[in-house]
């Protein structure tokens, strides 16, 4: 009994999440094995919590379980991706806290190497060019990155001086216009010029903030439904966020 009450309590954040290839097969017993990192402060300057959402007008999905960090420690990042660390993390379980449905990374203090570096890495990892939208908790001055492919969707988010750059169509749904119904459902692409304005804005700012979203399927659908209502997923969602 003696050395197993001398062992070392597990340290979160020791060894941050890697996001790159996420396939949502996350031993969650194993990743929150310390159960302590959801109470108090403690010394790397960061606090966790859980927190359950119901969907009350979605007969699909009960809703989720939600875990997300409070406050930012960059001395100890709790995720990365292409190598880049990212100081906030939260991640979305189904109903019954077995399967990972969702895993996002944020941070408020990288440089425009660094979020050119996500970006080039998306570009890669999913061989696509993205589609563009803009949106933002409260604004439309975050520029989304928008992947898809089979069972998954890949939103990163960059916060931009302004997003008035691009020559958005009129009544697009990816423009933030509110009447869908109205809106072209023809998705604006990423091209070369808008990414040289997108690195020049960031050059502009000497720490900028973003975010990584990477969703399965039907938390995706239930999101857009639900307006993004709820904690950090409230920057994921695409429509009435304003």
């Amino acid at each position: 009994m003696l050395p197993s009450c001398l062992q070392e309590k597990p340290q979160y954040g020791k060894d941050a999440l890697k996001l790159d290839h996420f396939q949502f097969d996350l031993d969650l017993d194993h990743f929150f094995k310390d159960e302590s990192i959801f109470v108090g402060t403690n010394d790397e300057g960061f606090t966790l919590s859980s927190e359950e959402v119901r969907f009350e007008n979605d007969s699909a999905l009960r809703g989720f379980i939600q875990y997300s960090s409070r406050t930012r420690s960059v001395s100890r990042p709790l995720a990365q991706y292409a190598g880049v660390p990212f100081e906030d993390l939260g991640l979305v379980t189904d109903w019954n806290d077995e399967k990972i449905w969702m895993a996002c990374g944020s941070s408020r203090y990288k440089s425009s190497q660094e979020i050119m570096k996500i970006l080039q890495q998306l570009k890669k990892e999913y061989n696509k060019t993205p589609e563009l939208y803009k949106g933002g908790f409260s604004s439309n001055k975050t520029l989304y990155f928008i992947f898809n492919e089979a069972g998954k969707e890949v939103q990163f988010g960059v916060n931009l001086p302004n997003t008035n750059f691009i020559k958005w169509p009129e009544k697009s749904y990816w423009s933030g216009d509110d009447d869908k119904d109205e809106a072209s459902d023809k998705a604006l692409l990423l091209t070369d010029d808008i990414e040289k304005s997108v690195e020049q804005l960031l050059n502009e700012q000497a720490e900028n903030t973003c975010y990584l979203f990477i969703t399965t399927a039907p938390v995706a659908k239930a999101m857009q439904k639900q307006s993004g209502r709820s904690g950090f997923l409230v920057d994921y969602c695409r429509k009435n966020d304003r």
